[in-house]
């Protein structure tokens, strides 16, 4: 590395250190610019001739109602996992079941923080939001009684929440205020999961930066519990 590279190099780590962190955006620049248009899937059987890429690939994001339209292609192109929001139902839990993938779920939220007066309110909500949604599918909910095929099957993974950073979590907030209410619900969140589904596992929020800064307030206990690591 020649002088001029390390002198650039080291300004990228200044900045990375002194800089605060940039606000997320409360919407889409230039909404009101973007034209939409009808875009058609490419046909299926081109999608299945195309080479594997040389690394490894996570899967595919989609909602419950895309999913159920489209999960006999999703099984045919050779997605192994599946990240699926939207509402639960019993043939919906069937269908992913019985697609084989190995699935992460969005935890039921009870509405975003801006609906309620007080965190404590939210916070409560989201937790009887997520325990009813176990009582029914968590590891001995009501639906394996229901339907005993599919005892012993279980969720493989559930997600907190869509990146509690952004205003999907709580729109009026800044993120200092984002980052302590996730603070208070995600352990909370994470100790109903490990209650009514053991086996269920709670992956990393998607912002490491987020994380950080949560685990240098609350200690290794939290990062512990809010990464998901068990």
């Amino acid at each position: 590395m020649n002088v001029s590279e390390w002198c650039f190099s080291a300004s990228v780590l200044l900045c990375a250190m002194v800089l605060p962190a940039q606000e997320q955006p409360e919407g889409l620049p230039r909404r009101d610019q973007i034209v939409f248009a009808e875009q058609k899937l490419p046909a299926l059987a081109w999608v299945k001739n195309l080479k594997p890429a040389p690394f490894p690939v996570y899967g595919i994001y989609t909602w419950m109602g895309e999913f159920n339209q489209l999960k006999q292609e999703i099984k045919e192109v050779g997605y192994k996992t599946l990240r699926v929001g939207g509402k639960y139902s019993d043939e919906n839990m069937k269908a992913l079941f019985d697609t084989g993938l190995n699935f992460t779920l969005l935890a039921p939220d009870g509405g975003r923080r801006d609906a309620f007066e007080t965190d404590d309110a939210y916070i409560e909500a989201s937790v009887q939001a997520l325990s009813g949604f176990l009582d029914r599918f968590g590891e001995e909910g009501s639906f394996y009684r229901a339907f005993p095929a599919y005892r012993g099957r279980y969720i493989p993974y559930l997600q907190l929440r869509n990146e509690p950073n952004f205003h999907y979590m709580y729109k009026a907030g800044t993120e200092a205020e984002r980052e302590a209410l996730y603070a208070r619900l995600a352990p909370q969140l994470i100790e109903v999961i490990r209650a009514k589904s053991p086996r269920t596992k709670i992956p990393p929020h998607q912002n490491h930066q987020f994380f950080r800064r949560r685990c240098r307030g609350g200690g290794y206990a939290f990062c512990e519990k809010c990464t998901g690591e068990r």
